[in-house]
């Protein structure tokens, strides 16, 4: 670091001294020293751009948390997720959440803190235990919240958890009967039936997923559609 200010010091704009801080700003911020990683990112804050600026702006909210507003922390946080930064996306969600556990917003920070937590397994060791917590999550809003985005947001996230990585389809197709229930008049009800009816046909329940089609059909006038006319055919040579 010494180096560094004498480099800041003496060749301010080189662009070999604006990166060497980026990059130092850039390791700090990845193991978590938001203070040290906003010191080092304001020394060269008007060359940042791209994600170095995010990174920056992330790190400035989650030091000045308590002066930041709902609103404010909701929106960064979202932004990290939109990036795919799911650790930053996941402190500012937490963080949320414990100082707000009340807030109207803590059903949109349970859904996709969820969903960060789902993405997370792709690189983590404790994929279990970030499977399960994710699942917590959506279970409390889709109990608690009221009908509504997230509601339903939640529920489709389990469907994905139990069609996938949990292998219970059964569960799954039942999650998409009460999704489609409750949203039947929106597009939502639509996805909801559309999904029950092919993991049925993917498990081979070819009754029920011809079932399930036809009244794809005759909910949401789907009778020319070319996929869903497939998907009906391929239930009847199962069923013969």
């Amino acid at each position: 670091n010494k180096m560094l200010d004498q480099m800041l010091l003496n060749f301010p704009d080189s662009q070999v001294t604006v990166k060497t801080c980026i990059r130092v700003a850039t390791l700090y911020y990845h193991r978590g020293d938001y203070k040290e990683s906003v010191g080092f990112y304001e020394r060269v804050r008007n060359q940042l751009s791209g994600h170095y600026l995010q990174n920056y702006n992330t790190a400035k909210t989650i030091t000045a948390f308590d002066t930041v507003s709902p609103d404010e922390l909701i929106l960064t946080a979202g932004k990290n997720a939109e990036a795919g930064n799911d650790d930053s996306a996941i402190v500012l969600y937490e963080m949320f959440l414990e100082k707000y556990p009340n807030h109207p917003q803590q059903w949109e920070a349970k859904s996709h803190l969820g969903w960060c937590y789902y993405q997370k397994t792709a690189s983590a060791q404790n994929k279990k235990d970030l499977y399960r917590k994710a699942e917590i999550l959506w279970e409390d809003t889709v109990k608690k919240a009221p009908p509504g985005e997230w509601a339903a947001s939640s529920r489709r996230f389990l469907v994905i958890l139990n069609a996938g990585v949990y292998e219970k389809p059964k569960k799954a197709i039942a999650l998409c009967e009460e999704q489609f229930k409750e949203y039947r008049d929106t597009w939502r009800g639509r996805q909801a039936k559309f999904i029950q009816a092919w993991l049925n046909l993917v498990v081979e329940n070819f009754e029920e997923a011809h079932k399930h089609f036809q009244e794809l059909v005759e909910v949401y006038n789907e009778q020319d559609d070319p996929r869903i006319q497939a998907y009906i055919q391929s239930c009847e040579r199962g069923m013969r």
